[in-house]
């Protein structure tokens, strides 16, 4: 049996860090896709950027 090193209490607080945005960053990737899948309905079709998807949404909030 391999005995394995004790992680500090900073070493936990960075690796829950991380863990915490990359849940951050899937939710927000599943937003936008499913707004567009949303929008595709109506025949408003967008590039899949996400970052052009908010900058149209605040610029031009009426197209």
């Amino acid at each position: 049996m391999r005995f394995v090193a004790v992680e500090t209490t900073a070493q936990q607080a960075v690796f829950m860090l991380h863990k915490t945005r990359d849940l951050l960053v899937r939710q927000r990737t599943m937003l936008v896709n499913a707004l567009r899948g949303y929008l595709g309905d109506f025949a408003i079709v967008d590039p899949q950027a996400s970052r052009v998807f908010r900058w149209r949404a605040l610029h031009h909030p009426g197209a």
